[in-house]
């Protein structure tokens, strides 16, 4: 076993060399020790003075207490206490003029004396003059004017209980509520008002009383409460007096004090900043002389020192190394006996440590997990115990809790992506997870009105898209037809121009070709008529086109206006609520194309509507033009002379019915191709409600089957498609 050493003997060996250092420089300082104390005796002399001045205000405080005690208790030992402490007081102010003549720069302070002990002497007095008051009052309920007055208070109680007569009771509570008010408030209005209730007693009948002894012994009685109560209202309100004056008279005396302990301090902090200054000379020459032996001090106190302090370094390189989790460096080894415990001590200390730095590790996994959104790690609590084993069992318990709830909340959202809103959480969830049910509840009920509403929105949309498809259809065949029947009409226009011409180049042919003429015109005006006829229905369709157009831009705004709703609830909806912001935005997206398309087919009818008519106007003239025709060709069997020269002036009209009618078949085509336009929008109109409609089908509503959105979405296809 190793030899060690206790750390007191080599304590003890630095104080012996210690000792033997002082003991040199006790000689050199003792003449500075001597100049020291004359200065340290005046600093005694006014620290006694300041002593007085405290002792002074204490006393006087204690009297003032004493005072309180008296007041409050109503006991004669306070005043016994107040009697000594006054006399300590005269003993103390009496010390304290002696020590203030010793002290030359307080004798300046002497003119305030006589002022604090008379205060003080009206202090005493007017203390014995309220004591004597309250004598007089009573120290008790039973002594002096207060017992007085409860036993004249009580005989006439006593005699009113035998005469059962509740007037003179109640009057009687009445006095001794205003006695009550006057003991609570002191105010001398309450007598005023207990001599009024006694004159009012007064007023009552003999017959109240059982006969005329009664009366006057119950009046009698009455009569002496109340010059009891006069006499202690009186002797309160002089004892209210005393308590002023003698609150006066100590209010005068503690700023005496207070000033006369102001200026003693002052003197006080003079004499010892001298006492420093000489203080700190005789330490500089302490230290001069002691620098010598403190050399020898040091080289052999080092070689002691070195062998405490270099094990010391090593426990605290060690220490250090831990909180830098480093568990390897080895302990020191120490001859020293209490170094060598401490060196254990940290050894075992180290151990824990090093269990709690694995477990803190093992939580702070957990816990990074846990911020990236993985809640199934779990702390190894095996080995452990303690405070960091429960902590550890309980970031297990949050892990649990947060995985589980997490998990739930991820299969509701699951769901509600696939559009099924009949998902909710599960039931007997807690705190942040409760409120997210409840939340997610009312999500998808908003869904599953705003789906329902737009859903019928989209078959309402979806129908009207079919009629205007259909109306155009059925209108661009007629165009088509118009089209074929004007061409016809400037075809035949054409051959009668020809007629003319040959007529022209060929007189002899006159007739016969004027009779094919007049068979020509004559089926030229039934065309021309016919024309007249398709071109007013042309005119009927446009308008019906008009009203289905109005009817789009109705549609579009409705669905617009859903649409605007739509993304409003999903705005409050928050997060949840932005995808289905993207469908409302898509939905008014549609809305919007169907009105611009039904703009534009408003545009293309106003068009087509001015064209018809200029159409028609033309034809009309074609038809009176062919009339005339007819007409000139039954004339002109009659004048065959005259033919040839009225035979160019006719091509000539011809030519110009002829450039009319073919302005007219082209009006006429582009009319028809309007129409076309028209329909393929309609087509597309109906395209989109489509697919509106499909997307809002893939939502699975609150209460319906399990497909509810593919199976009803293709039967409705099929209806409209029937």
């Amino acid at each position: 076993m190793k030899f060690k050493v206790s750390i007191n003997l080599a304590i003890l060996s630095i104080i012996v060399l210690a000792a033997g250092i002082m003991f040199t420089l006790a000689g050199i300082s003792l003449y500075t020790h001597q100049v020291r104390d004359d200065m340290q005796v005046r600093a005694a002399q006014i620290e006694a003075v300041d002593m007085s001045l405290v002792d002074l205000e204490q006393q006087f405080l204690s009297a003032r207490r004493a005072e309180k005690d008296f007041l409050l208790r109503k006991d004669e030992k306070y005043t016994k206490r107040h009697a000594a402490i006054m006399d300590q007081l005269a003993s103390t102010f009496d010390g304290l003029k002696q020590n203030i003549a010793q002290v030359p720069e307080l004798r300046s302070t002497a003119v305030t004396l006589p002022e604090l002990e008379t205060a003080i002497a009206a202090y005493g007095a007017a203390f014995l003059s309220l004591a004597a008051s309250n004598r007089r009052l009573g120290l008790d309920e039973n002594d002096g004017l207060q017992g007085n007055l409860r036993t004249a208070v009580k005989n006439v109680e006593t005699e009113l209980q035998g005469l059962e007569q509740p007037e003179m009771q109640v009057k009687m509570l009445m006095m001794r509520r205003h006695e009550k008010d006057f003991i609570m408030r002191k105010d001398p209005k309450y007598l005023d008002r207990l001599n009024a209730r006694v004159d009012e007693f007064h007023a009552f009948p003999e017959s109240y009383y059982a006969d005329r002894a009664q009366f006057q012994q119950i009046s009698d009685l009455m009569d002496t409460y109340q010059t009891s109560f006069a006499a202690y209202v009186d002797e309160t309100l002089k004892e209210q007096d005393l308590r002023k004056q003698m609150s006066e008279t100590y209010a005068a005396a503690e700023p005496l004090v207070e000033a006369l302990h102001k200026e003693s301090r002052i003197v006080m902090s003079q004499i010892l900043a001298d006492t420093a200054a000489i203080s700190e000379q005789a330490a500089s020459n302490s230290t001069r002389a002691g620098l010598g032996g403190a050399a020898v001090f040091i080289v052999l106190a080092l070689l002691l020192a070195r062998g405490i302090s270099r094990p010391l370094k090593r426990t605290d390189r060690v220490l250090k190394k831990m909180r830098e989790n480093d568990f390897t460096p080895a302990l020191p080894v120490t001859p020293i006996r209490e170094i060598s415990a401490i060196a254990e001590a940290v050894g075992d200390f180290r151990k824990d440590e090093e269990i709690k730095h694995r477990m803190t590790k093992d939580i702070a996994r957990v816990i990074d997990a846990c911020a990236e959104g993985d809640f199934s790690k779990r702390v190894d609590t095996a080995g452990s115990s303690g405070m960091f084993a429960e902590l550890g069992n309980g970031v297990n318990a949050i892990g649990t809790v947060a995985e589980k709830g997490l998990k739930d909340v991820q299969e509701v959202i699951g769901g509600l992506a696939t559009g099924d809103l009949n998902q909710a959480m599960q039931p007997g969830q807690k705190g942040v997870f409760r409120e997210i049910s409840d939340a997610i509840d009312h999500l998808t009920n908003s869904l599953d009105g705003m789906i329902r509403q737009l859903t019928g929105s989209s078959e309402m949309l979806n129908n009207t898209a079919n009629e205007i498809s259909s109306a155009m259809n059925d209108a661009s065949r007629r165009g088509e037809t118009s089209a074929a029947a004007l061409e016809e009409t400037a075809a035949a226009l054409q051959t009668v121009s020809d007629t003319v011409r040959d007529t022209a180049s060929s007189a002899q042919d006159a007739k016969s070709l004027v009779d094919n003429a007049q068979n020509n015109a004559e089926g030229t005006r039934s065309i021309a008529e016919q024309t007249v006829t398709a071109m007013q229905r042309i005119k009927d369709s446009s308008d019906a086109i008009s009203k289905i157009t109005d009817m789009i831009d109705d549609v579009a705004f409705q669905t617009n206006l859903l649409a605007l709703n739509a993304g409003v609830e999903a705005a409050r909806a928050g997060e949840a609520g932005r995808g289905f912001a993207v469908v409302a935005s898509e939905v008014r997206a549609l809305a919007q194309r169907s009105s611009d398309a039904a703009q534009e087919i408003n545009n293309l009818i106003n068009t087509s509507r001015g064209e018809v008519t200029v159409g028609v106007k033309l034809v009309d003239e074609t038809g009176e033009s062919l009339a005339k025709i007819v007409q000139t060709i039954i004339q002109v069997v009659e004048r065959m002379n005259t033919i040839a020269d009225n035979t160019v002036e006719q091509s000539n009209g011809l030519t110009e019915v002829n450039v009319a009618v073919d302005s007219l078949d082209k009006d006429s085509q582009k009319s028809a191709a309007m129409l076309e336009q028209t329909s393929a929008a309609g087509q597309m109109l109906q395209q989109e409600a489509h697919r509106l409609f499909e997307a809002i089908s893939g939502f699975r509503l609150k209460g319906s089957p399990a497909h509810h959105g593919s199976a009803p979405a293709a039967q409705q296809q099929d209806d409209w498609a029937a």
